[in-house]
């Protein structure tokens, strides 16, 4: 009797999950993407273009396949591979695999109020081709936070801790980690076929050599569901304060799977 029970218990315990923490719709957004679990495939470029205070030029074009697998419905895995190409006006261009990114998302919640977590690692990219970060430099970023999702509207809100980090994963004698704080809020609004979205990135950073940088990062974007699982998003990216000279653009497809 008792076995059967605790049966009956696990098994609640793994099926209930899809009813009380389901989203309306899938969604592609940008913040949004990184911190709700899915089960999705995808591609993803990104542009970004930079003008540093002596007026030097830097252009970036990223190419990503993403792709995550949930388990059971509070639990996925993520994988992000990136390839990029770097431009600026004081060398030559540069083609360089990116910092490929692992993730464990978790999430959980009561009909349409939950809360998520996890841990990114950004693994060591293994050259110095961009000059930015030694070859052996990585990234560990664990992250909380909450969200709400209505059929209509859907917003969820992050705390992020975003750390340099080396095969040791401590710092050496003669060195010094750049770390920063991530707040983030993604909004949306569902039209559908369409969703509407903005998503907010408070950046705290602080560099060895730069000291504390603040600054926002705004994106708003568009999801069009196409159908069948499919999206297609598009998002701009703009920055304020010490970043402003800076912006971007997004597309990315998915395919989300039931």
């Amino acid at each position: 009797m008792k076995g059967k029970i605790l049966l009956s218990f696990c098994t609640m315990l793994i099926a209930a999950p899809g009813a009380l923490f389901a989203r309306s719709d899938d969604v592609n957004a940008l913040l949004y993407d990184e911190v709700r679990v899915q089960r999705q495939i995808g591609a993803g470029f990104n542009f970004q273009e930079r003008r540093e205070e002596d007026d030097v030029y830097q252009r970036t074009r990223q190419i990503s396949l993403v792709g995550e697998w949930a388990f059971v419905p509070w639990f996925s895995l993520y994988l992000k591979v990136p390839y990029a190409d770097l431009v600026r006006t004081d060398r030559a261009k540069v083609d360089y695999w990116e910092h490929i990114r692992l993730g464990l998302k978790f999430e959980g919640g009561w009909q349409k109020f939950g809360f998520v977590g996890g841990l990114y690692g950004d693994l060591s990219r293994g050259h110095n081709k961009v000059g930015d970060v030694a070859h052996d430099i990585g990234y560990l970023e664990p992250y909380a936070g909450m969200y709400l999702d209505f059929d209509i509207f859907y917003m969820t809100g992050a705390v992020r801790w975003n750390t340099e980090t080396n095969p040791k994963l401590r710092e050496e004698d003669d060195q010094e980690f750049r770390r920063r704080w991530f707040y983030d809020l993604s909004l949306g609004l569902r039209l559908r076929p369409v969703t509407l979205s903005v998503d907010l990135r408070y950046h705290n950073r602080y560099d060895p050599d730069d000291q504390i940088k603040k600054y926002l990062e705004i994106a708003p974007g568009l999801d069009w569901h196409i159908g069948s699982g499919f999206h297609l998003g598009v998002a701009g990216i703009f920055y304020t304060a010490s970043e402003s000279k800076n912006r971007g653009a997004l597309i990315s497809f998915r395919k989300f799977i039931d």
